[in-house]
């Protein structure tokens, strides 16, 4: 999570979220070396890259009428709204692989 409108996340801002797990290239070979290293060397595979979505949930200090979440596409543009619920006087915002995306804007009024 990076602000990338606004002085914090305590205020009005918003706020870019990626929500990845396990990210590759198609075809990508990874070599063990000794002492247990790693390398692609040059198999470092091709696209489209392969990007596993993962379940965030996002507790904010705001209150849930304060704050607006979407989906985003490839390009950074609004998609779809991501629900946001109010708990214990904050807002909650569970992201979720069934969005088709690993990138989020929350938007903090």
């Amino acid at each position: 999570m990076v602000v990338v409108e606004g002085r914090d996340f305590r205020g009005p801002s918003k706020i870019l979220v990626a929500a990845t797990g396990v990210v590759r290239n198609q075809d990508a070979r990874p070599a063990r070396l000794e002492n247990n290293r790693i390398t692609l060397a040059d198999r470092w595979g091709s696209e489209p890259v392969l990007c596993e979505g993962v379940p965030v949930r996002v507790e904010l200090s705001a209150t849930a009428d304060r704050v607006r979440c979407f989906a985003l596409d490839s390009s950074g543009n609004r998609r779809e709204p991501v629900e946001v619920v109010a708990r214990g006087g904050r807002a909650w915002v569970q992201l979720d692989p069934r969005y088709r995306t690993v990138w989020y804007e929350i938007d903090v009024r």
